[in-house]
């Protein structure tokens, strides 16, 4: 892929992210191994160890600030903590979170990844672009840590969602889940070609990303005059 500067091999298509999430998990993960997920997070996390005999691990969110604001943080140290003593199978982070709008700062990640060589980590960014567009970690996480997966989907930036079409990058050492994703039962021709009209009109996804973030600010503002009745978090999601 010539902007990312990976191989080829290193793409996978899927319809949606949630399909190579469950590649991932149906492929590596065997009867009695544990999955190291966030507390506060999709509910699709909590299900999918479930279908192979797996347990989940959680690690929490904390309460905290970022420039001030309050915000929910990764306890990195805590994190750690927890996959030193769980020894997980998988190891899931979702950045920016759904549903606390936070992402993992860069220097956290890479300790993080770091500290987990031992199993395979999962990077869901399938609301990458609302808060970055920043691709210049990809290439030289996936050279440092062969384990990794960074999964996206066409879903909620591009707004394809029926379409049902997502991607990742994968790890030399995962190359092989290309070869168990569902080209003829999941994503088909036309997903394909909506998606790269998507990527040849980037500029026009960034007019629209930017009016709602200008929308969302302004909800933000209204419902922070709203103090005594409810607290409002600051999200790097839609």
């Amino acid at each position: 892929m010539q902007r990312l500067r990976i191989q080829e091999t290193q793409i996978i298509l899927s319809y949606g992210s949630e399909d190579i999430l469950k590649q991932l998990i149906h492929r590596y993960v065997m009867r009695g191994d544990k999955i190291l997920i966030p507390k506060e997070a999709w509910w699709y996390y909590k299900k999918v160890a479930y279908e192979v005999g797996g347990f989940n691990v959680e690690y929490p969110m904390i309460k905290g600030k970022i420039d001030g604001i309050d915000s929910y943080l990764y306890d990195v140290d805590k994190m750690i903590s927890i996959y030193d003593r769980e020894r997980p199978r998988v190891v899931i982070i979702a950045s920016p979170n759904n549903p606390t709008g936070n992402k993992i700062q860069s220097d956290d990640l890479h300790r993080f990844l770091d500290a987990c060589r031992g199993s395979i980590v999962m990077i869901d960014e399938a609301y990458w672009g609302f808060g970055s567009m920043d691709n210049s970690y990809v290439k030289p996480y996936l050279d440092e840590f062969p384990n990794l997966i960074i999964c996206r989907t066409f879903s909620k930036y591009f707004a394809l969602a029926s379409s049902r079409i997502g991607f990742s990058f994968a790890g030399n050492n995962l190359e092989e889940l290309k070869g168990f994703t569902t080209r003829y039962l999941g994503y088909n021709l036309v997903s394909e070609n909506l998606a790269m009209i998507c990527l040849d009109d980037i500029e026009y996804y960034k007019k629209v990303t930017q009016m709602m973030q200008e929308d969302k600010e302004m909800f933000y503002k209204e419902f922070s005059k709203l103090e005594d009745l409810l607290r409002i978090n600051p999200t790097l999601i839609s």
